[in-house]
């Protein structure tokens, strides 16, 4: 009895711990461009202008259909526009405990799950992010859970939870069709053919909540897709080690150039390769003493290996993916956590294995004080419509270049309550029409500067424009570092006399 009050006391510590840090800092950091889309989305006049406005999203309504609830519940705030992943990332640290049940058989290993669901920096980022990967994670690790128990009981309930997970994971991001069906593939290569046609069932159903909605979602993935270039397999690359890395220790270093690493100094330096060493040395652990990988059953190695080994694929030769793996590939994280125990139970006979922990441990409380401290108070819309408040006058023009489908300028115009002009460069965006924008930000600018004197300009892209196709004068206000740590500056261009 004694052991089961020190189980739930441990996770309520946890989740005590969570919530505290979640959110009482959810509203701190301003909003920016890709939360302003869902801001738009949960603003919406009416449900017409709702789905209207999905059409032109990229990514299945589920948060912003939460979003626009929580508004309706609590006002319109920041923290009620994030509330959505913050409650689901409380979900997920008593759910990292259900999976650390299932993968180790051992309760003190799966409280180490859970601890890792509540203390890691990588994940704490989406958990109070207005987005869909915290939702895409929750249903990820509802369908591990599942299809694991699946492995080894006959129990309706495993079906019912694989299929909640389904349906949030698909309604979330259309990553979730290819977790299902890579998971599908798994059991399908064991051959056990009874959980194979309950899983297909399962898989019928979730389509079946599609009918209304396919066609709209075949057209955004359509038209991402033919929006992609050739093969930029040295993107991919970089953005498939971005994210192992960051599932370590976050956030905690993001200039990782050579040119960064160099102004940051030797004390830079280190920090990063301690960052990046400490938490392989951990993963690689397990696999050198083979008797700890054996605390995880064949069956759901088999289905943990296969998940990850297709999604590196995927990443590697689809740029959308490759791309924002750091954020798409969320859903691995779980794996990463079950690996990342088995490394720490690996290591922690040894004394040098105990300081290797240690120092994991240290870096990931690092930059998860770095995120609470530092990440909250990144540059974004808001800084922007302080100094535009003072600056601003109403026959002005304010341009905006970032997120797809105006996000950047609702987030702007949420804060900078002024009768001002505000034009954002991809307001008009359809999905598969990027590739034929031909206006480019020059001309986006001198077309502004033909009926305004003054134009404002910022670019949360980070693209250069070329000031001597500018038909006016440009000063810079250096406003500070985005949540990328990338230097933000708002333009003031003045029309030329005469011009």
């Amino acid at each position: 009895m004694a052991k089961i009050n020190r189980e739930k006391l441990t996770l309520a510590l946890f989740l005590l711990f969570y919530c505290v840090v979640q959110f009482f800092t959810l509203g701190r950091r301003g909003l920016d461009g890709d939360e302003g889309v869902i801001l738009k989305a949960a603003l919406a006049d009416n449900w017409e202008a709702f789905w209207a406005f999905i059409a032109h999203d990229v990514h299945p309504p589920l948060y912003h259909l939460l979003a626009r609830t929580s508004m309706n519940l609590f006002g319109v705030y920041e923290w009620s526009l994030r509330l959505p992943a913050a409650l689901a990332g409380a979900l997920l640290i008593p759910l990292g405990y259900a999976l650390g049940r299932v993968v180790f058989k051992k309760k003190n290993l799966a409280l180490l799950l859970a601890g890792l669901f509540t203390l890691s920096p990588y994940l704490f980022y989406f958990y109070g992010e207005a987005r869909f990967y915290s939702l895409l994670l929750l249903g990820a690790t509802l369908t591990y859970i599942a299809i694991f128990r699946i492995q080894s009981e006959k129990s309706i309930y495993w079906w019912l939870l694989f299929l909640a997970g389904a349906l949030i994971m698909v309604w979330a991001q259309y990553l979730g069709w290819f977790i299902l069906l890579v998971e599908f593939g798994a059991l399908v290569a064991a051959r056990q053919w009874r959980k194979v046609k309950k899983t297909g069932i399962a898989l019928a159903l979730v389509g079946l909540s599609y009918v209304s909605f396919c066609r709209i979602a075949l057209a955004q993935i359509s038209g991402r897709l033919t929006e992609q270039g050739g093969l930029a397999l040295g993107d991919n690359i970089r953005g498939l080690l971005g994210a192992l890395y960051r599932f370590g220790t976050g956030r905690l270093v993001l200039g990782i150039e050579s040119s960064t690493l160099l102004v940051g100094g030797w004390g830079y330096i280190l920090l990063f390769m301690a960052s990046l060493i400490v938490p392989v040395l951990i993963i690689l652990a397990p696999w050198c003493r083979q008797k700890k990988c054996m605390l995880v059953s064949r069956k759901n190695l088999s289905i943990i290996l296969a998940v990850s080994a297709v999604s590196f694929v995927m990443a590697l030769l689809v740029s959308e993916v490759g791309g924002r793996a750091t954020r798409y590939m969320v859903y691995l994280w779980p794996f990463y956590g079950i690996f990342t125990v088995l490394g720490v139970a690996s290591l922690w006979h040894k004394i040098w294995g105990k300081i290797i922990v240690a120092s994991f441990f240290i870096l990931m409380l690092a930059s998860l004080g770095k995120h609470v401290f530092s990440c909250n108070q990144a540059v974004g819309a808001r800084e922007i419509a302080m100094l535009l408040a003072h600056k601003v006058e109403a026959q002005d023009a304010i341009l905006t270049k970032g997120a797809f489908a105006g996000g950047e300028s609702a987030a702007l115009r949420f804060y900078l309550k002024k009768d001002v002009t505000i034009s954002d460069y991809f307001s008009d965006y359809k999905p598969g029409a990027l590739k034929n924008k031909t206006l480019t930000t020059e001309l986006f600018i001198n077309q502004a500067l033909e009926t305004h004197a003054v134009v404002w300009y910022y670019d949360f892209t980070y693209g250069n424009f070329k000031k001597e196709e500018i038909n006016g004068s440009i000063a810079e206000n250096f406003i500070g570092k985005d949540k990328e740590e990338k230097e933000i500056v708002l333009y003031k261009i003045t029309k030329q006399q005469g011009a």
